[in-house]
């Protein structure tokens, strides 16, 4: 049987989910804020969504419990391409400041849509019948569109704080080559993920 974790446990599930992100990111980085920053973005996301969730006096039930990672996943995953943008644009051979205007033009719309729609996702669960499952909806979107403004402000922030003279390289071999606008490996990937999902609805 699935085993489903206790409320006390939610700061252990937390924190593997962290470090697991962290070990991620500190693979494929070599720099402080590559590593810190995202780590202060997601950690300010779960803050500030149990501050809100204790401000309107709402109830931490199972379902709720998938939240904070979904906080982890979501934002990490929006620091992970701005910073990586940030990154181009300094070796592109832009200042700092010019390369986190450069990020957060390039990036942080696509970011933004991306959230929405997650949230949007979210939201379609308000047609449901069981009240558990709309209240988690409505919980869901309200973090997923926190944790992107917590994100898009925390990165630009940290980044214009610290000394960032030139792009961090990457740990591992090759990564410079993937960079945004690379058509054909964005499609391939596209395809690879539709055609694993398209197999485990089969499935369902």
């Amino acid at each position: 049987e699935g085993k489903v974790y206790r409320k006390e446990e939610l700061p252990l599930v937390m924190g593997t989910e962290l470090l697991v992100g962290m070990g991620f990111l500190s693979s494929g980085v070599r720099s402080v804020r590559g590593i810190g920053l995202p780590r202060a973005a997601v950690t300010g996301a779960v803050l500030l969504n149990f501050g809100l969730l204790q401000f309107t006096g709402s109830r931490l039930g199972v379902s709720e419990l998938a939240i904070p990672g979904l906080i982890i996943l979501i934002g990490l995953s929006d620091a992970v391409h701005l910073l990586h943008r940030f990154e181009e644009a300094l070796t592109a051979g832009l200042e700092k400041r010019a390369a986190v205007v450069h990020m957060c033009k390039d990036v942080g719309m696509a970011c933004f849509i991306t959230s929405l729609t997650t949230a949007v996702g979210f939201l379609s669960l308000l047609i449901a019948d069981h009240a558990p499952v709309r209240e988690f909806g409505i919980k869901a979107a309200v973090a997923v569109l926190v944790t992107f403004v917590v994100t898009v402000t925390t990165i630009p922030l940290g980044l214009s704080l610290c000394r960032a003279r030139r792009a961090a390289l990457p740990r591992l071999p090759g990564m410079h080559r993937i960079k945004y606008g690379k058509g054909r490996l964005v499609t391939t990937c596209f395809i690879a993920v539709m055609g694993l999902a398209a197999w485990g609805i089969s499935d369902v």
